[in-house]
């Protein structure tokens, strides 16, 4: 055996692996559609001398471990043989992204189908691309995109539609896309559509010609034809879309994107987002964006790409059949343990210490809440609008936890015993002066026959004021336990409507379980008065989408919004409620949901009430979120 031949094929192993492995990498930015010939050639051959080399040495009595990208993944144990003078165009194997094409003659294409899903591959494919996308957003152009939307007075404002569609991108849910299209194209798109929709549903398509001329140059003129024609009737009705409209809007287009003059343009346009600098630049700030509004784990979309999913070349279904498998592999990313698909046991905080472990425990699921507090996804959510003339705006939310019931006896005991009508820090200045002024020392009726009685019945009785002091006390209690950048408070109306009323594919519902009527299994309405508020939690049948219960019944819910400034300031907090100058000019605090004297008119999501925050009725209680503190509405 001579040894200076073995050191020497050995170094040449180590030389071909370290080759591959820039290969693999740049075959996986550029998107298998988009990878020239010469690269997937130099693949097969840097992987044809590891097996010549790793045979050699093996030969020799000289141990050589396999590696996972020595050798193609493999295909199926029985794929179903293509037609004669078939093109086998992609095979999906082991490891989704490494792609092997076989050139043949035909017209027709086979196309194996994915039997394994390699996760630390792709997690390391993930972790490259976020790796880009972290370098891109620390960039001056990047820093460009952040300071602002870049103006539309100089030259072609390319990079402004890169950056819609890129926002667009990070709230782009699959699986409706999934469950329409019948093949890869008609999934691609729906993507594109969804993609376009800013473009074809606001004025940003026309503020200037050269958007138009920008749209043909990203994708193709008849391409910016049909999205300029799609935006025009949007804009002069002045619609605000919800989404449901926004899915009716993306189907529309998705139907006209398959006329084929249109193929090359919806190409073009996510190549240029996907695999251009640029691009890659507007998804790095969108997706920075999307962090900052407390997106957990990457969305769909960032998995999507760094797999290499959308080349052209891919197509007989592997689109579609890896998107499923990586829809679950994002869900599976967002912890460690995914949650059941039903909320976990209900368990109501005392003590501090149970409220510290209660924040301990929650999670980033939406609709599978463990424990106390029910996560409420960020993104652009349409409040108001419940009936034809009604106003409505689209308001942007930070992700925020939402209680799961509403306060009860005896979590308000706590404060009580607290001191909490004796320490002044936890109210608000009108606050303290209207307590101190009627001498109030606890809430309307308490523990008086059927009212504030039990210590699992909700609370009632109670002023904003008080609510208001409860919640500035146990942020208080909570500070060193709390999210960074976030507190404990009362909900805004548009976070209160949000938590009741959407659903988990955006969709917006009348009431918290659906469009159902409201019956005795789903919320507690129309009892007498004089029976006392209910124990929390009485309709779990009723349970919002979220996990919340009791949101519409029970008690009404006071919020921290101006109930005039609905639904334009209904994510702001109502400065009013915190100085003294409301006493020359009232404010009205919203509440919202019904409680279980109204009648079924007020328990939906959309009933709203607005009184003056030193009004207490038995009808009144409230419930808290863990979410970023609020600017005030101007």
């Amino acid at each position: 055996m001579d040894m200076d031949v073995i050191a020497q094929q050995q170094h040449l192993l180590a030389t071909h692996r370290q080759r591959l492995a820039v290969l693999l990498a740049q075959q996986a930015q550029l998107g298998s559609a988009h990878t020239p010939p010469g690269i997937i050639t130099d693949i097969a051959a840097a992987r044809a001398e590891i097996r010549r080399i790793t045979a050699y040495l093996r030969e020799q009595g000289v141990a050589v471990a396999d590696l996972p990208d020595d050798a193609e993944p493999p295909a199926m144990e029985n794929p179903r043989p293509p037609a004669p003078g078939a093109v086998h165009t992609i095979q999906v194997g082991n490891i989704i992204g490494s792609t092997g094409v076989a050139i043949g003659d035909g017209a027709s294409a086979h196309v194996t189908t994915i039997n394994h899903y390699h996760t630390p591959e792709q997690r390391r494919r993930l972790e490259d691309y976020l790796t880009l996308l972290r370098h891109l957003a620390a960039t001056e152009r990047a820093r460009a995109l952040c300071d602002s939307d870049p103006p539309l007075t100089h030259g072609l404002p390319m990079d402004t539609l890169r950056l819609a569609m890129a926002r667009a991108a990070m709230v782009w849910d699959p699986l409706a896309d999934l469950e329409q299209a019948q093949d890869d194209d008609a999934f691609r798109r729906s993507l594109v559509a969804w993609l376009l929709l800013p473009l074809a549903t606001t004025k940003l398509m026309l503020y200037t010609l050269r958007s138009e001329h920008a749209l043909s140059r990203l994708g193709s003129p008849k391409l910016s034809a049909l999205v300029l024609s799609e935006a025009v009737p949007y804009v002069r009705r002045s619609m605000i879309l919800d989404a449901d409209a926004q899915r009716k809007a993306q189907l529309q287009l998705a139907l006209k994107l398959r006329d084929p003059v249109y193929a090359e343009g919806c190409a073009r346009l996510l190549t240029d987002l996907t695999e251009t600098e640029e691009g890659r630049t507007a998804l790095a700030v969108a997706f920075q964006e999307y962090q900052a509004d407390g997106g957990a784990s990457p969305p769909a979309f960032i998995h999507l790409v760094a797999a290499g999913l959308f080349g052209g070349a891919v197509s007989g279904g592997v689109l579609l059949a890896a998107t499923a498998v990586l829809r679950s592999f994002v869900a599976d990313d967002e912890g460690e343990n995914a949650p059941a698909s039903s909320p976990g046991r209900l368990r109501i905080p005392l003590t501090p210490a149970e409220w510290r472990a209660e924040l301990g425990q929650r999670n980033q699921h939406f609709g599978a809440p463990n424990g106390y507090w029910c996560y409420v996804r960020p993104g652009t959510y349409r409040i108001g609008g419940w009936e034809p003339k009604d106003p409505a705006a689209n308001l942007r939310l930070n992700a925020f936890w939402v209680a799961r019931v509403p306060f009860t006896v005896a979590q308000y005991a706590q404060f009580l015993r607290a001191g909490g009508y004796h320490t002044r820090r936890w109210w608000t200045p009108i606050g303290w002066a209207w307590r101190t002024k009627r001498k109030i020392e606890q809430p309307y009726r308490w523990q008086e026959g059927s009212f504030n009685s039990r210590a699992e019945q909700a609370l009632q009785g109670i002023t904003w004021y008080e609510a208001a002091a409860c919640g500035a006390w146990l942020a208080e209690e909570l500070r060193f336990d709390l999210p960074a950048g976030y507190t404990l408070r009362l909900p805004t109306e548009a976070e209160w409507e949000v938590a009741a009323a959407y659903g988990p594919r955006g969709q917006r519902f009348s009431y918290p379980w659906g469009e159902q009527e409201p019956t005795a299994k789903l919320a507690v309405f129309n009892r007498k008065w004089e029976e006392g508020a209910p124990d929390v939690a009485t309709c779990p049948a009723g349970a919002a989408a979220c996990g919340a219960l009791d949101m519409v019944g029970t008690v009404w819910e006071w919020c921290s919004s101006d109930y005039n400034k609905y639904p334009q300031a209904a994510h702001a907090l109502a400065k009013g409620f915190i100085t003294i100058d409301w006493l020359a000019t009232p404010v009205s605090v919203p509440l919202r949901g019904g409680s279980y004297y109204s009648s079924e008119t007020d328990v939906r999501c959309g009933a709203r009430d607005g009184v003056l925050p030193d009004f207490g009725n038995l009808g009144y209680g409230f419930r808290v979120v863990v979410a970023p503190p609020l600017a005030h509405a101007s």
